[in-house]
């Protein structure tokens, strides 16, 4: 998901986001408590990237800003992206759908 782009945050910075809004509904995150990863802030649609930059560089805090719609449309190419390796590994798409066949079902419509 990271791959070619231009996000100054890490895995451990999304995994750390991703534990904090899983579990506590905020930006802090066990790993964030133990300088592991930095937090992440979000800006969207025309709110400027480089204030929060600044506020978060002032504050000292250890914390990194992205914009969310860039975000997500790197979640979006990093998902497309395992689609296709999936489909091209024959072994990986076996795999692939015995498991999406324990989340998904088919419903057939008229």
């Amino acid at each position: 998901m990271l791959k070619d782009t231009s996000f100054s945050l890490n895995e451990d910075d999304l995994y750390s986001a991703r534990c904090g809004l899983l579990h506590q509904h905020i930006s802090e995150s066990e790993l964030t408590k133990a300088n592991k990863a930095r937090e992440i802030y979000y800006v969207y649609e025309n709110a400027e990237l480089t204030i929060l930059e600044n506020v978060i560089q002032d504050s000292g805090k250890n914390a990194v800003a992205v914009r969310i719609e860039d975000l997500v449309s790197s979640f979006r190419n990093g998902m497309a992206n395992c689609m296709n390796e999936i489909y091209k590994n024959p072994e990986w798409h076996k795999q692939f759908l015995a498991k999406a066949e324990k989340l998904f079902t088919n419903i057939e419509s008229n």
